[in-house]
């Protein structure tokens, strides 16, 4: 039961509205900035500035924030919401803490696995929640503690994934043949999800008062008939999209003049993140299947020269030995199209261990060849100025794994003997 006549007061950051603190889920190397994001000027200090605004009731008692110095702040700020209600607090994590259509809110926020999460990654450690299918970033690199303020009653950031029926790339009911060859929407046996997005939608409305950071995710086209604008409007973001923050993956193809045009109004404080995977026609067919390329370079070129201060774009890759070779001209592609960072993603088959994907991903016997290419791509991002972004390395854990004969074809017994060196 919320009560609309209780006000309190919430740290809100003046630059880019997030947490306040560097986000260490991702790997950044600024060639012209000693830090370790570039939407954060000083690593060292954080900028706030106070607002009065609503807050639900069952806030009333955390009215004050709360900080921990830990090497993630996700578990303390964040939740993740899959088009089916289950809740987790980042995309790298297995299981669920519960399902927002089953239970209530509070419930799963300060249930007995959030608590253990949270007590875990407080400690230096990675919960058995965040090692399950091996893509924690954190698997694969240092854990550097750094201040975390957070207010302990609900998250401030949202990620909320879209029903992975909802994608231009392959329609409703998408084939091997249709859907971009990585993607899980490509396998034989898909199964769609029920698209129950508004229902989530309003179960989450409550949090806009005090929310800085808002992502509408998933295997999905947000912009695809509309469905963001949708989602804005259940969830009430129009009277606050002035203190949060919008963010999202588009793949760009039907981010035409109209949609722009919406979107720069609805979004003042954005950065999107434009899938493309390749640079040239013949690469993006491959990978994305549709005869595309043209336009989203065009409808991307068009965003760049309307938006608004406070509205950003980086263009993010999903790299594998079909666009590998592409890696080093994306760096320049970026660049030429004025984004603020380049984003690189090994492909990663999420540890379904999807036969099809073994040979064309990152893998024991071409690994060396992906870490190569990642000095190269570092190297060029520091030649033409521009943020390069490793999400997590593109070698992933295999070096780790050759240092201690842990690379075999069994994924469950190589992940064991990882977790064991890590654990050392």
């Amino acid at each position: 039961m919320l009560r609309d006549n209780f006000c309190g007061t919430v740290k809100v950051l003046a630059d880019n509205k997030s947490t306040g603190v560097i986000k260490p889920n991702r790997i950044a190397i600024v060639p012209f900035r000693s830090t370790l994001t570039h939407r954060n000027p000083d690593p060292g200090k954080f900028y706030y500035r106070r607002r009065r605004i609503k807050l639900p009731s069952f806030c009333r008692r955390h009215t004050l924030s709360s900080s921990v110095n830990t090497f993630c702040d996700l578990p303390f700020n964040k939740i993740k919401v899959a088009a089916s209600g289950e809740v987790t607090m980042c995309c790298f994590q297995s299981g669920t803490l519960g399902n927002l259509m089953k239970s209530s809110f509070s419930d799963i926020w300060e249930s007995n696995a959030a608590k253990l999460i949270r007590r875990a990654t407080e400690a230096g450690e990675l919960h058995e929640m965040c090692t399950g299918w091996g893509g924690c970033p954190f698997l694969c690199k240092p854990r550097v503690n750094q201040p975390v303020t957070f207010e302990p009653a609900y998250p401030t950031q949202i990620e909320l994934d879209l029903p992975n029926t909802h994608c231009n790339i392959g329609g409703t009911s998408p084939t091997p043949e249709t859907a971009c060859f990585m993607c899980p929407r490509s396998i034989p046996d898909f199964i769609a999800d029920v698209d129950i997005t508004l229902e989530i939608a309003k179960k989450l409305s409550f949090l806009m008062p005090t929310l800085t950071d808002l992502r509408i995710q998933g295997l999905s086209e947000l912009f695809w008939k509309d469905r963001v604008f949708e989602v804005l409007e259940t969830l009430g973001f129009e009277q606050y999209k002035h203190q949060c923050h919008f963010s999202a993956y588009s793949n760009a193809i039907v981010f035409n003049t109209p949609q722009q045009t919406r979107f720069i109004d609805a979004c003042p404080d954005s950065r999107l993140f434009f899938s493309i995977d390749a640079v040239t026609h013949e690469t993006y067919i491959k990978v994305r299947r549709l005869p595309a390329f043209d336009r989203v370079i065009a409808n991307i070129k068009e965003f760049a020269k309307n938006k608004k201060d406070g509205q950003h774009f980086e263009i993010a890759n999903n790299i594998n030995m079909v666009n590998l070779h592409e890696a080093v001209p994306m760096v320049d592609l970026a660049a030429d199209l004025g984004a603020e960072g380049v984003q690189f993603n090994p492909t990663h088959d999420g540890g379904t261990g999807r036969v099809d994907l073994h040979n064309v991903q990152v893998n024991e016997s071409n690994y060396q060849e992906f870490a190569r290419v990642q000095d190269l791509i570092i190297e060029r991002g520091h030649q033409r100025q521009i943020p390069v972004i490793l999400t997590r390395p593109l070698a992933l854990h295999y070096p780790d794994m050759a240092k201690v004969g842990a690379i075999e074809n069994n994924p469950q017994s190589r992940w064991k003997k990882l977790l064991n060196l890590i654990a050392k």
